[in-house]
């Protein structure tokens, strides 16, 4: 078994390479110590290199053996894992959802969930995953193992880019869509697109969502409406009609993860958005009428 002490090292080719090479080393010391845990001496010589203008090798150096950084590793990671499943552990628990039904969580689903919930770190994604908890324990199958898989690779950014157009989002008994966003020019409807821009939201942020598994992918979808149907957009009802048979309105769908992740994020209401659906539905023939406010 190797038990040496980690060792590495970087040439430097010039001397005013020098203090870009530390840079570069100091910064890289600090995402593997996130990683590898605490390395005991890592930048002795890169300190030491920085007093000497004349250094053309800098070592990075730590003094324990193998299975010593092994164990380090293995306690610097479980540690930050316990940190952030109790962070989201007590948020879940503080938001006290009344419950829906008494069926137990899928176990196999809850696994999967803590499995992928311990490498969280970052604040507002620890929120997003303590709501899902909740959200799960209140009504036990509203959070699929394909919502986890897809929520698993969730980049932070996009994260904020669905909560940000979640209140422009339509939602029934059985669809949940958003009015289709201008500025793709192959699609060619009868009516122009929502110009969400006006709404700080940007195509390029539809397109990133599609990416990451939350808004479907499929191009030039539309919503048929036949009869009376009842939707809710910004915690308001709706009852919307067809003034003709078989409107159809054109949409962005939400995936399945996208709507279990719709159902914990929080709403606001903008009447200048709805004002501008009424008139949208409107040019496809669908008659909107508020059924509360």
């Amino acid at each position: 078994m190797d038990i040496s002490p980690f060792n590495a090292k970087v040439q430097v080719t010039a001397k005013g390479d020098l203090k870009d090479a530390v840079k570069f080393l100091d910064k890289m010391v600090d995402v593997l110590s996130n990683g590898l845990g605490r390395l005991d001496e890592p930048i002795e010589t890169v300190r030491q290199a920085k007093a000497d203008v004349k250094a053309t090798e800098i070592r990075v150096i730590g003094k324990r053996a193998l299975a010593e950084r092994v164990a380090a590793r293995t306690s610097h990671i479980e540690v930050r894992r316990q940190e952030n499943l109790e962070a989201i552990a007590k948020m879940a628990l503080e938001l006290a959802l009344p419950i829906s039904n008494s069926e137990p969580v899928d176990q196999d689903c809850s696994t999967r969930f803590f499995r992928i919930a311990q490498d969280v770190s970052n604040p507002d994604l620890r929120e997003m995953w303590a709501r899902l908890l909740a959200s799960e324990v209140a009504k036990p199958g509203v959070v699929s193992k394909r919502t986890l898989d897809v929520l698993d690779v969730l980049a932070a950014a996009d994260a904020k880019r669905f909560a940000a157009i979640v209140p422009f989002c339509w939602t029934s008994a059985d669809a949940t869509f958003l009015l289709h966003m201008a500025g793709n020019d192959r699609m060619i409807f009868p009516i122009p697109s929502m110009d969400f821009r006006k709404y700080g939201i940007e195509y390029y942020h539809f397109m990133s969502l599609k990416e990451a598994g939350l808004l479907n992918q499929q191009e030039h979808l539309v919503y048929s409406f036949v009869g009376p149907e009842m939707f809710v957009c910004q915690a308001t009802s709706f009852l919307l009609s067809s003034n003709s048979n078989g409107a159809e309105v054109p949409v962005v769908n939400l995936t399945e993860a996208g709507h279990a992740l719709l159902r914990v994020c929080d709403l606001s209401r903008n009447q200048a958005y709805l004002d501008d659906c009424v008139g949208r539905f409107r040019a496809c023939g669908v008659k909107l009428e508020p059924l509360s406010t």
